[in-house]
């Protein structure tokens, strides 16, 4: 794998809990990858499948965050949109199923950064971490992801 600075682009995924954090807090780390993926679009690719896609909805819809979204003036299918607007066309991953993390939930996002051919995978997500790599993805906290975003666009601090 190319270093960091060599790469043209630098391939994400979050997490849902990382791309809810990075869509509804103006702050953190989570925000400011988002941020950056906003800023520079031909350095920083997000990637998501259509059951991570749907998956994020459905948390966008749970009644605990409704104030969140409602005071940034948003809707669960506005930030949705813009989600969609933010990642690449969906990647297929059924031709890649199987168990990987201890917990099944995950794989779906592990399936992901495969078929994305994704650098980072971002997560908070301790059976995702524990992991720490995942067929050439680094498996990272959100932290550790905005400085390697950073370098990967020759942005310091």
């Amino acid at each position: 794998m190319a270093s960091v600075e060599e790469r043209p682009e630098f391939r994400i995924v979050l997490d849902t809990n990382v791309a809810v954090s990075g869509l509804l807090s103006p702050q953190g780390a989570s925000h400011a990858i988002v941020d950056l993926a906003v800023h520079h679009r031909g350095r920083i690719r997000l990637g998501a499948s259509e059951e991570n896609r749907d998956e994020l909805l459905a948390t966008l819809r749970m009644p605990r965050l409704a104030t969140r979204i409602e005071s940034r003036g948003f809707t669960p299918e506005a930030l949705y949109m813009l989600y969609i607007i933010l990642t690449e066309p969906a990647v297929p991953t059924t031709l890649w199923r199987g168990q990987w993390s201890t917990d099944p939930d995950d794989d779906a996002f592990l399936a992901t950064a495969f078929a994305f051919s994704a650098d980072l995978l971002v997560s908070r997500d301790r059976d995702l971490l524990n992991l720490k790599q995942f067929y050439g993805c680094q498996i990272v906290e959100p932290s550790r992801a905005l400085a390697l975003c950073r370098a990967a666009i020759g942005q310091v601090g």
